[in-house]
């Protein structure tokens, strides 16, 4: 509710978007760490659903114009995966009959502002959210937020509890 309260509103993670790879690279790195998060941008070139225990799951299918991943979701947010459209999708990739398909943490659409923004090009913070708060948003308050704050209250620090924890 407070600036001091956002700003003590801590990442969980970090991801490297300076360089994005491949559909095919960041195989390659799950096969080698089972538990490497993937961040890659491809074209969702499918969309259908299917029935599963009574429940209507979307599919969608995205290539980076190499190699091609399935994604099954879930949550009626994911709906909105247009045909055509470029997304930076990020999580756990596997192998199913021969197969890739990604279990989806996260996604941002990818169009002229996301290059050279808060989500691209650089180390972003990803922040524990409710699933209505896209980390797109919470990037650019967080960001509006730090412009108010004077550079030499900028010197805080994490507090050690908190680095033990994460």
């Amino acid at each position: 509710r407070t600036l001091g309260g956002l700003l003590a509103h801590y990442p969980v993670r970090y991801e490297d978007r300076d360089t994005l790879s491949s559909i095919e690279d960041s195989w390659g790195k799950t096969v080698e760490n089972p538990g490497h998060i993937a961040s890659f941008l491809a074209l969702c070139e499918d969309r259908g659903h299917f029935t599963f225990r009574d429940r209507e799951i979307a599919r969608f299918q995205f290539t980076d114009g190499k190699r091609r991943v399935d994604v099954a979701a879930w949550s009626p947010r994911h709906r909105f995966f247009k045909k055509g459209g470029w997304y930076l999708l990020t999580g756990k990739l596997k192998a199913l009959r021969n197969e890739l398909s990604l279990n989806l943490l996260d996604y941002e659409i990818f169009d002229e502002e996301t290059e050279g923004s808060l989500n691209l090009g650089r180390i972003v913070p990803i922040y524990p959210s409710t699933e209505n708060l896209a980390q797109k948003r919470i990037r650019q308050v967080v960001a509006t937020a730090l412009e108010y704050v004077e550079e030499e209250d900028r010197d805080w620090q994490v507090p050690p509890s908190l680095v033990k924890e994460r």
